[in-house]
């Protein structure tokens, strides 16, 4: 599901959960009251453990989407300071897709931009910064720890795994 779908079955299962809620409660105050005394007072007390399991059920679903959407945006806030990072440091820019041209205007709707996908040969960014790295480390201008942590962020950046990096070198 994309975060926009995990977030729109977040609200309909919070809106279910309170509606529950709500006619439960609604019950019991009308039998409280004596306004529906068809009900006994063990089918009340099932109603209202029934319901609360039922709740508790969806609450707990809920809770879990939520958390779900919460990750995903991290990871996409984290994707995005991973791309400045590099983009600031190395001066290549690891997007997919490369600006062509196009009208950048004040109001969005009078904006167009024209692009196309990036092509294998532009993998040379990546290697670029890669050497980059590799140079400031052997001169000593960052630390191998700082070298690691760079290349973790370009590889983040152009979408390599750790797991295909290391394979990639075992060949």
């Amino acid at each position: 599901m994309t975060k926009e779908e995990i977030f729109e079955k977040w609200c309909e299962l919070t809106n279910s959960y309170i509606t529950k809620e709500a006619e439960l409660e609604a019950v019991v105050y009308r039998w409280l009251n004596n306004e529906d005394s068809d009900m006994s007072k063990e089918s009340v007390e099932h109603l209202i453990d029934s319901t609360n399991i039922k709740v508790g059920e969806i609450k707990t679903e809920a809770d879990r989407l939520y958390e779900e959407y919460l990750n995903m945006r991290r990871e996409q806030e984290f994707k995005k300071a991973v791309l400045k990072t590099v983009k600031k440091e190395f001066g290549v820019s690891p997007d997919d897709i490369v600006i062509t041209g196009g009208v950048l205007a004040p109001n969005a709707e009078d904006s167009h931009l024209i692009g196309r996908d990036k092509t294998q040969e532009e993998e040379r960014d990546r290697q670029i910064a890669l050497a980059e790295i590799r140079r400031r480390a052997i001169n000593n201008e960052i630390s191998l720890s700082e070298a690691s942590e760079l290349t973790n962020k370009v590889n983040i950046a152009y979408g390599k795994s750790n797991q295909e990096m290391s394979s990639g070198m075992h060949k």
